[in-house]
């Protein structure tokens, strides 16, 4: 579906992409994940021929998207990190889209707009930045994408809309729309995907499948007091805070499940907390420092 081989391009003496590569199948739900100046939005700017690249290849559909038709182009939908300000109703910019996009469906748009509480007969100004975002989500997803890329689109989204929109795109994953989205951190977005890219500083830090890292770390905290059989069976503390201490729990290294090791600690006062994607990758354990 889409290919990204070595591509390279330079901006400032600061700041460049550097030797980025990934892989997406039809269906595939992808976070591209990392800190501000990532080169997240530079990297989709590339693919979407909106900057262009000196080094490298971007492929969709085994296509140099350089050379796409305006017909494959439209297979594509990009929904940038911003707010849609013209001055129309959300029903008027909905029937905009049905004269560019032929499977657009006005029938999915009313179900949408009422699935995420988007009110059609408003208009786009009026809304609230939440509100506004969803449209412009909306009219991307219900023109038939095959590749479907929203750049940070939870920025100033409200947390229940931000999960229905969760579950509406892993959704569309299942019927083959491959998605792109990304977000500054991994929290409470990357266990809906099932591939991830970690990017800082313009380049890549590791890219992979989410299920490798699902439900394997898990920090356990417990007074320091009762932390001397914990550590016999954990190992070393990673961190260490007033009097508790941190232990991590790594499924692929222990031989006994979580809830066998917690009863053998058998502590009084437990605390279990997941990791993020990005704590996991960079082993970051400051959150309990």
């Amino acid at each position: 579906m889409l290919d990204i081989s070595h591509l390279n391009k330079k901006y400032s003496r600061i700041f460049a992409l550097k030797d980025i590569s990934l892989h997406m199948d039809e269906g595939d739900f992808m976070i591209c994940f990392g800190p501000d100046d990532a080169g997240k939005t530079a990297l989709i700017y590339q693919l979407m021929g909106l900057h262009h690249f000196y080094d490298g290849e971007i492929l969709f559909q085994g296509k140099d998207v350089r050379r796409l038709t305006t017909k494959e182009k439209k297979q594509i939908r990009f929904v940038p990190d911003s707010v849609c300000m013209e001055n129309v109703t959300a029903r008027k910019y909905f029937r905009t889209l049905a004269k560019t996009y032929p499977d657009y469906q006005e029938e999915d748009v009313q179900d949408m707009c009422e699935y995420f509480g988007v009110d059609m007969n408003c208009r786009l100004p009026e809304m609230t930045y939440n509100e506004n975002k969803l449209a412009m989500i909306i009219g991307a997803m219900v023109t038939n994408p095959k590749l479907l890329i929203l750049d940070e689109p939870f920025n100033f989204m409200t947390l229940e809309s931000g999960k229905k929109l969760l579950e509406f795109l892993k959704y569309l994953s299942s019927r083959g729309v491959s998605i792109l989205i990304t977000c500054t951190e991994s929290k409470n977005v990357w266990e809906y995907c099932n591939k991830y890219m970690y990017m800082k500083d313009g380049s890549v830090v590791e890219t992979g499948c989410v299920a490798d890292y699902l439900g394997v770390q898990k920090a356990i905290t417990l007074p320091v007091k009762e932390a001397a059989l914990a550590q016999s069976l954990l190992g070393s503390p990673v961190a260490r805070r007033n009097d508790r201490v941190t232990f991590m729990y790594d499924k692929k290294i222990q031989s006994r499940s979580l809830m066998e090791m917690l009863s053998l600690i058998n502590a009084s006062d437990v605390e279990i907390e997941s990791l993020t994607l990005e704590e996991m990758i960079d082993k970051d354990y400051t959150r309990w420092m």
